[in-house]
């Protein structure tokens, strides 16, 4: 799917360019509109299509269609859903003249397709490493960048090889036959894979953050000690950091914020529920964190 991460990146190379140019309000508002549009549409077929064909198989079987004929071979792109949405921050920000500098394409395909974050974040805004992209050819590795890059690295690998692998290995056997587990053992699967998951990418996003060190790009942080939080609207500021930020940003301040705030965050945890994946079961994921941080505010 290289070709793919290359046409999108064109596509909003353009708009761009579009939105920088464009001599009206009106014409730059369509321009943002189609570019999104796209992004939404190529980010839907990839990791939608599956569970909306599901989710309609068994009526449409019932009145006569062929089963076979509702389903294509699609495979996920890796990190579609993290390089889209920097491309949806980058379109938005170009709108809003947030980035007012001429940005070649070769600049805006780094950006996009920088390794370190492209397969699972942060999720990364363009002014955020703008620097760093404008100084890259003259960026010379020294000591002082080598010695911050070992220190995210080797404490990432170690909270997601020491920690959370070996999370893992204690919990995965539990995971095929929860129901014989009784309440112990379903406490400690629990308990488990919540510090499994942080860990895992709290860890990975320290390698990122060391990689980009390496090239003098500074990534940003992606976790704040969302776990000594004391409550739900302080862990999801502390916990993605970069998404959160994403979704504040770009959903919940352009629905008017804090004015709606109970159907605003109802409709910002949903979305963040189906970009964590397609299908019920995060769906009620966010409705869940709806309700905890709704009820949060309501009390």
């Amino acid at each position: 799917f290289c070709f793919l991460l290359l046409a999108s990146s064109f596509v909003n190379y353009i708009a761009g360019n579009w939105l920088r140019d464009a001599d009206s309000p009106g014409r730059k508002r369509w321009i943002l509109i189609g570019c999104i549009a796209i992004n939404l549409i190529v980010l839907g077929f990839f990791k939608y299509y599956g569970f909306f064909v599901e989710s309609l198989a068994e009526l449409l079987f019932q009145i006569g269609w062929q089963r076979d004929l509702l389903f294509l071979d699609v495979i996920l792109p890796v990190g579609i859903s993290f390089f889209t949405f920097q491309l949806v921050a980058y379109a938005i920000d170009r709108y809003r003249g947030e980035i007012a500098e001429p940005i070649g394409f070769t600049k805006l395909l780094f950006f996009i397709s920088f390794f370190p974050q492209l397969v699972a974040g942060p999720i990364v805004r363009f002014h955020q490493v703008a620097d760093g992209l404008r100084n890259l050819s003259r960026f010379k590795l020294d000591a002082e960048a080598v010695s911050e890059a070992s220190i995210y690295l080797v404490a990432g690998l170690a909270l997601k090889v020491l920690i959370a692998d070996s999370i893992n290995h204690f919990s995965a056997p539990l995971v095929v036959a929860p129901e014989n587990l009784g309440i112990v053992g379903l406490g400690a699967l629990v308990y488990g894979y919540t510090f499994q998951i942080y860990f895992d990418f709290y860890g990975y996003s320290l390698c990122a953050i060391g990689l980009g060190r390496l090239f003098g790009i500074r990534l940003p942080d992606n976790f704040l000690r969302p776990y000594s939080t004391l409550n739900p609207r302080e862990f999801w500021r502390c916990w993605h950091v970069s998404l959160s930020n994403f979704i504040r940003d770009y959903i919940y301040i352009p629905l008017g914020g804090n004015e709606r705030y109970i159907r605003n965050i109802f409709i910002v945890f949903v979305t963040c529920g189906l970009w964590h994946g397609a299908g019920f079961s995060f769906i009620i994921w966010g409705v869940f964190h709806f309700a905890l941080v709704g009820g949060y505010k309501l009390v």
